[in-house]
C-alpha cells in the first residue's frame, strides 16, 4: 500500500503541478494490453522543491483506454482524462523494456530504450533502441517545458524501426511504391534548433534510399496542438512532400489533421 501511495502522489502531481524539478524512471517496463497494463521497475525518484519521493522497484497495474488512464489501490482511485482528441489515446497496446528517463528543471530532459513497441490505430511499429535528449529554457508547467526544451534542442536518435504489415503499406504507398511494403526503416535521424528540424533516415526497396526532409514544428500551447510544417522531403532530387502529405490526410486519423504544408498534431 505504500509503494502504491507513493506512486498515486508522483502521477497525481506529474500531472497537476507547475513546477517539478526533478524526475527520473530507471529500467522500467510497461506492458500495456487489452486496456489493462502494469509498470514496474528499479527505482523512480520525484522532487518538487523541498518535497522528495523515492521508491524502490515500483509496481503498478493500471487501466488506459481512449485517453482515461485510472488506477485503483483500496480507497485510492485516481482517474486522468487525456481526451479522445489526444493522440495518445489512439494506442491500444504497448510494451517497453529497460526505459529510463531524466528530466531535471533548467537543464535537460533525456529518455533511453532499449526496447519499445506500440500499437495504434494507425498500425504497430517497433523500435529495438532509441535515445531522446532535449534542453532549452525553462517553462512554466512540464508539458510546456519538454516541448519548448525539445523544439529549442532537441535530437531523436532510432537505429531501427519496424512496422507491422499495414504499416508497412501505408509507408510504401507514401513513397509512391504500390501493391509494395516497406517493413522497416534504419539510421533515423532527427534534429531540431530553434524549431527547424532536419530528419533523414534509409528505406529498403530494392536499394537502400536515403530520405531527407526538413521544416519546422511549433507548439501551440493554448490548443495543446503539435503544428509541422514540412518544407521539403526528398529521396535524391525527388520529392516526396505531396505524397507523404496526402497519406496522412487519407489516413482519417482523430488526432492528425493536414492543412496545406501543415502536420497538426493534437496533445
Amino acid at each position: 500500500m505504500k509503494r502504491s501511495l507513493i506512486l498515486f502522489l508522483i502521477i497525481l502531481f506529474s500531472f497537476h503541478v507547475h513546477s517539478i524539478d526533478y524526475v527520473q524512471l530507471s529500467n522500467v517496463e510497461i506492458n500495456h494490453k487489452n486496456q489493462n497494463g502494469n509498470l514496474r521497475g528499479d527505482t523512480l525518484q520525484y522532487q518538487q522543491g523541498s518535497m522528495v519521493i523515492e521508491s524502490q522497484s515500483p509496481n503498478i497495474d493500471f487501466y488506459f483506454h481512449e485517453g482515461l488512464f485510472q488506477f485503483q489501490q483500496g480507497d485510492i482511485n485516481f482517474k486522468y482524462d487525456l481526451g479522445k482528441e489526444n493522440f495518445l489515446a489512439g494506442i491500444y497496446e504497448m510494451s517497453s523494456q529497460g526505459l529510463s528517463a531524466l528530466y531535471e528543471k533548467n537543464k535537460y530532459f533525456q529518455i533511453k530504450n532499449s526496447g519499445l513497441l506500440i500499437s495504434h490505430k494507425g498500425g504497430t511499429q517497433y523500435v529495438p533502441q532509441f535515445d531522446v535528449s532535449c534542453s532549452g529554457d525553462a517553462q512554466k508547467s512540464i508539458t510546456t517545458d519538454l516541448a519548448y526544451r525539445c523544439l529549442n534542442l532537441g535530437r531523436i536518435s532510432l537505429p531501427l524501426l519496424k512496422f507491422d504489415e499495414l504499416s508497412s503499406k501505408s509507408v510504401a504507398k507514401s513513397f509512391g511504391l504500390k501493391n509494395k511494403g516497406i517493413d522497416e526503416l534504419e539510421d533515423i535521424s532527427l534534429i531540431i534548433v530553434k524549431k527547424s528540424f532536419h530528419l533523414s533516415f534509409l528505406a529498403r526497396f530494392l536499394f537502400k534510399w536515403k530520405i531527407k526532409a526538413k521544416g519546422s514544428i511549433d507548439y501551440r500551447e493554448s490548443e495543446s496542438i503539435l503544428d509541422v510544417h514540412l518544407d521539403s522531403a526528398k529521396v535524391g532530387i525527388f520529392s516526396l512532400k505531396g505524397k507523404l502529405l496526402k497519406e496522412l490526410d487519407d489516413a482519417n486519423w482523430d488526432s492528425i489533421q493536414v492543412k496545406g504544408d501543415h502536420i497538426l498534431i493534437q496533445f
